[in-house]
């Protein structure tokens, strides 16, 4: 009996630490986000952030990366939800799964975020690639000329006129 009153006690602490480490991570989330939307806003404005991530090509592979890895684990969540009624684990073990699963989502998050704070000055490839990037984005909004009618010859087997020599 005290062996088991020790096993519940101790599931209930792990779940405790859990739910106290997944609630830390929310709050860091929430707090760090709201707090970059007002830096970005003092600073340059989020569309310059935008900009600059557009502009290089590593920090755009650091934004996929990390995008998809939150996605992956929220997928991962949606998941794991959806097997616990399915398969027979302890709900301590799905906790703990969606506990980390969470983190690693959130460690995506975090990388964007902080990603965004990075300030330096754009060098001539990023102002030449944002330029090139705004010239293909205002010429793709304009409508296309209407394609130049040429006409057909009345007979298929017709040719064109025909050039001295040939």
């Amino acid at each position: 009996m005290a062996a088991e009153a020790f096993r519940s006690s101790s599931a209930s602490l792990e779940a405790n630490i859990v739910e106290a480490l997944t609630l830390a991570i929310s709050l860091g989330l929430l707090i760090f986000g709201v707090s970059l939307l007002f830096l970005l806003r003092r600073r340059e404005g989020p569309e310059l952030a935008l900009a600059r991530l557009l502009a290089d090509s590593r920090r755009r592979t650091i934004f996929l990366t990390a995008l998809c890895t939150s996605l992956a684990a929220l997928f991962g969540i949606g998941l794991v939800d959806g097997l616990d009624g399915l398969i027979s684990t302890s709900s301590a073990e799905m906790n703990l799964a969606r506990a980390g699963l969470f983190a690693l989502g959130a460690v995506g998050i975090f990388i964007l975020m902080v990603d965004a704070l990075r300030a330096s000055p754009l060098t001539l490839e990023e102002s030449w690639n944002l330029r090139e990037a705004a010239a293909r984005v205002t010429n793709a909004s304009q409508p296309l000329p209407p394609p130049v009618d040429v006409g057909t010859a009345p007979y298929s087997n017709e040719r064109g006129p025909r050039r001295p020599g040939h």
